[in-house]
């Protein structure tokens, strides 16, 4: 396991209603964790909208940077096409999207809202998507 706090094992769990979230890193991507629990991430489908705190923030290409700001706060969580290498992505009433990867860490958001999917479907969609992660 890495040294890095702000990196954690994953142990799945789909997302509710109210969830509050926090972005995390994970062992090999960067996504949303239970803020209660950061050992958890949260599954979210495509269609979730995200409520964030405050604007959503990029992570600074160099660390005496400033992050970038998007001068938004609420946001569709997005799955692209699984070719790319950037999968999960943020999508914005006006069609900018932004890839999970580059979300500053610890940034607060609230699940706003879930798409109309079965539960079931839910469960098998989060197990298929995002086993529980072990680092070497």
């Amino acid at each position: 396991m890495s040294d890095d706090p702000r990196r954690h094992q994953a142990f799945p769990r789909p997302a509710r209603l109210g969830d509050r979230l926090v972005t995390a890193q994970f062992v090999d991507n960067r996504g949303f964790a239970d803020a209660d629990n950061p050992g958890t991430e949260v599954c979210l489908m495509a269609g979730t909208i995200l409520a964030f705190d405050k604007h959503i923030e990029l992570e600074p290409a160099k660390p005496d940077v400033a992050p970038k700001k998007i001068r938004r706060k609420r946001a569709y969580f997005w799955q692209m096409p699984e070719t790319k290498a950037d999968s999960d992505a943020l999508r914005f009433k006006d069609g900018l999207s932004l890839s999970t990867r580059k979300l500053r860490l610890g940034q607060y958001a609230t699940v706003e809202k879930l798409p109309l999917i079965s539960q079931p479907s839910w469960d098998m969609a989060c197990r298929a998507t995002s086993p529980p992660r072990v680092r070497d």
